[in-house]
């Protein structure tokens, strides 16, 4: 795991809410405060509704309060229906689920529960917010509390986007949303290599074009970046021309850049070979050798391969043993373990 410094933090905040998102893209960072900000908004705009409302009722003594109360308890409800109704009662979309009905990985219950807490908090102090500011009554004291409470889980997730973004994934993918069909043997594979607190493990993912090999290395790295490791994506092209250069990062905006690829606790290096069948593989494990192992920075780049946890996208569509053993050869060489060294084939 790697500390993301205070002012590496502020920095970021500053770079999400001055300057114009039309003309340099939008960050992870700048989606979740904006997704945060349209919870407090939704509820403090319904409140505001329903406290109009509530005036032409003379029943109600102060409406101000339960309407507070009232959009609070609703959206409540709403969040836990959108966490329990398709995650528990079977009404995933196709893309979560394999063809048997069932996760191939299951979800992290723990975290999606905590995200749904904190959007539960936003919208509570969003609805508070509005009732106070309409007419000061008790829900002022709880309003005070929550805000103090959700510091925690904002700063956290703030946090946890940055250690997304940085990596640079292609897209964002979560573990359980890869729903192909793999053996037992295999699966156990990924998840101790997902989970694992060593370093110096490298999985090497065969597979043929389409077999969702991409996607798997990303989800595995999005899942450590979650729990705030510092991993980088790459592709093989991209990497090779970084090992004749000095310790840079391999992201080029300024506030994304965080820690270099050889800094990083798991590297990602996708398209490797293609997962088509051809007749010689576009980079042999001798040739990515003797790049690896330059006159420049040879001795760095070896260091990296053998400290840090890898994950090789290696395509081949017409796999054997001979292709699989030579990339492994190539790691021994380098002086991994061979204990340290797991494949699977897609």
């Amino acid at each position: 795991m790697r500390n993301i410094s205070a002012k590496k933090v502020w920095g970021q905040i500053k770079f999400d809410l001055i300057g114009k998102d039309s003309y340099r893209g939008v960050t992870l960072t700048y989606s979740w405060l904006a997704n945060q900000f349209g919870h407090f908004s939704l509820a403090f705009v319904s409140t505001f509704i329903l406290y109009h409302i509530l005036l032409h009722y003379n029943s109600v003594t102060n409406p101000a309060f339960w309407a507070g109360i009232s959009i609070a308890a609703a959206w409540f409800i709403f969040e836990c229906f959108n966490f329990l109704g398709p995650l528990l009662l079977n009404k995933s979309e196709h893309a979560t689920k394999n063809k048997s009905g069932s996760y191939t990985f299951q979800p992290d219950w723990k975290n999606i529960s905590y995200d749904t807490i904190t959007d539960i908090m936003f919208f509570t102090i969003g609805a508070f917010t509005m009732s106070v500011s309409l007419a000061f009554n008790n829900l002022f004291y709880a309003l005070l509390a929550i805000i103090a409470v959700v510091i925690y889980p904002a700063r956290d997730w703030y946090l946890t986007k940055m250690y997304q973004q940085a990596a640079v994934y292609p897209f964002q993918f979560r573990l359980s949303q890869w729903n192909n069909t793999i053996s037992d043997a295999q699966k156990k594979i990924i998840i101790d290599f997902t989970n694992t607190t060593e370093t110096g493990k490298h999985l090497l993912i065969f597979g043929a074009n389409k077999a969702g090999k991409t996607s798997l290395s990303v989800a595995i790295g999005n899942e450590r970046s979650i729990k705030h490791h510092s991993c980088s994506y790459t592709t093989a092209m991209k990497l090779i021309s970084l090992f004749y250069e000095a310790n840079i990062n391999i992201n080029t905006p300024e506030n994304l850049d965080l820690w270099a690829w050889r800094n990083a606790s798991l590297l990602i290096i996708d398209d490797v070979n293609p997962g088509v069948a051809l007749s010689k593989a576009l980079i042999h494990p001798s040739s990515f050798f003797s790049f690896l192992n330059n006159d420049s920075f040879g001795k760095d780049n070896l260091s990296t391969m053998k400290k840090n946890n890898i994950i090789w996208v290696l395509g081949s569509g017409n796999c054997d043993d001979d292709i699989k053993e030579t990339w492994i050869h190539m790691l021994t060489d380098i002086g991994i373990d061979i204990n340290n060294i797991s494949c699977i084939y897609l």
